[in-house]
């Protein structure tokens, strides 16, 4: 997979190339041109080029092709629900740059088995990573605010720890998350809300 500046993805797919096109306007990300075809076999891996200082919200809500995505650090901020429902998204890497996952980001859209965020993680929206396949999660020293419901019903997260830059768990941000059996909080933390 090549990313390019102009937008361009070239796709090595079965032995063959396929290029898609991303629509990208004054550096957002906005999603796949508006009739982009698919051949019945095709799955992609997306790699945002570092041109882009933004994923539009829906960006790609609802995309079964994509099986992974790779975020430049140019980008500050993932727009609500842009991998909402993307099912068969397996891979995310996240570089050092990105500030901000937006309400429902990657909602029912994400299930691969560890993601680690970024150190520049400042802000995770409500419901960003809710109903997903993850079983390993890294907060990073400097995440500051965790929406509500962020991590409910990650049914496969066994143990987690909470960094003392986040001074309030609101509700429900890890509820329903039937494995979670450890949860280690740093020095900082001052309220945990319910569940």
């Amino acid at each position: 997979i090549k990313g390019s500046p102009s937008g361009r993805l070239v796709l090595c797919l079965k032995e063959r190339e396929t290029e898609m096109e991303l629509l990208i306007e004054n550096n957002v990300l906005l999603g796949f041109e508006k009739y982009t075809m698919w051949k019945e076999d095709e799955y992609i891996h997306v790699v945002v080029p570092d041109t882009v200082t933004e994923i539009a919200p829906r960006a790609f809500d609802g995309c079964e092709r994509i099986v992974g995505v790779t975020i430049p650090g140019s980008v500050k901020s993932i727009g609500e629900k842009a991998f909402f429902c993307c099912r068969n998204l397996r891979e995310i890497v996240m570089e050092e740059g990105v500030e901000t996952i937006g309400d429902r980001a990657f909602e029912m859209g994400f299930f691969g088995d560890s993601l680690t965020l970024p150190n520049s993680i400042r802000s995770i929206g409500e419901r960003a990573f809710y109903d997903t396949g993850l079983d390993v999660l890294h907060l990073p020293e400097g995440v500051e605010t965790i929406g509500r419901s962020a991590f409910c019903k990650c049914n496969y997260l066994t143990s987690l720890h909470i960094p003392g830059s986040i001074k309030t768990l609101p509700e429900r941000a890890f509820a329903d998350c039937t494995q979670l059996e450890e949860v280690s909080f740093s020095e900082g933390v001052q309220y945990v809300g319910e569940r």
